[in-house]
């Protein structure tokens, strides 16, 4: 089983889990509901993508870290809807490349939604709303995708504690929900 296999799987019902709970579209359905929506990942994008950005390994693992960083997208969001980031939550330290690789999981996974829900913000019918941070790297988004696929595969191919990633994965899961609340 390859270690995208061991995510997919060891994470499947965090995901599910957080889908139902999250509801993202209901909390598209006007701008200060989606305001919180857009704070909500904020309080979680930044502390996360800070401990990334000190990880001695994130280079190792996500060469391209730098290019997937998404706090600017849901600052610029929320600037165009006047508002602004709340605090962020306290996220554990990123400490190994697995801790990396499964919290990465979570976020660039996240980009593959986030094509959904630009989708139904554009079918709603409602006011447009900003939509940066979902629109993530747009035309780009199955290449980044692919090429985190490949970043995964290279760190299976070197050798990786997979209980350790999808632990790291799940806890991410669980910090979104935190913060979604």
């Amino acid at each position: 089983m390859s270690l995208l296999t061991a995510l997919r799987c060891g994470t499947r019902e965090a995901h599910t889990r957080l889908e139902d709970d999250l509801d993202v579209l209901t909390r598209c359905r006007d701008a200060r509901s989606y305001v919180l929506l857009l704070q909500a990942f904020r309080s979680l994008y930044a502390p996360l993508e800070q401990a990334l950005a000190v990880a001695p390994s994130t280079g190792s693992v996500v060469p391209d870290f730098a290019d997937r960083r998404k706090t600017a997208w849901l600052d610029e969001d929320l600037a165009a809807l006047g508002s602004r980031a709340q605090p962020g939550l306290e996220v554990p330290a990123i400490t190994c490349a697995e801790d990396v690789a499964g919290t990465c999981y979570v976020l660039e996974g996240a980009t593959l939604g986030g094509a959904v829900v630009v989708r139904r913000l554009a079918d709603s019918g409602g006011p447009p709303l900003p939509s940066r941070f979902f629109s993530s790297y747009g035309s780009r988004r199955g290449a980044m995708w692919s090429a985190f696929r490949g970043h995964l595969g290279a760190l299976d191919a070197r050798g990786v504690d997979r209980a350790r990633t999808v632990s790291a994965a799940r806890r991410t899961f669980a910090l979104f929900e935190q913060a979604c609340r």
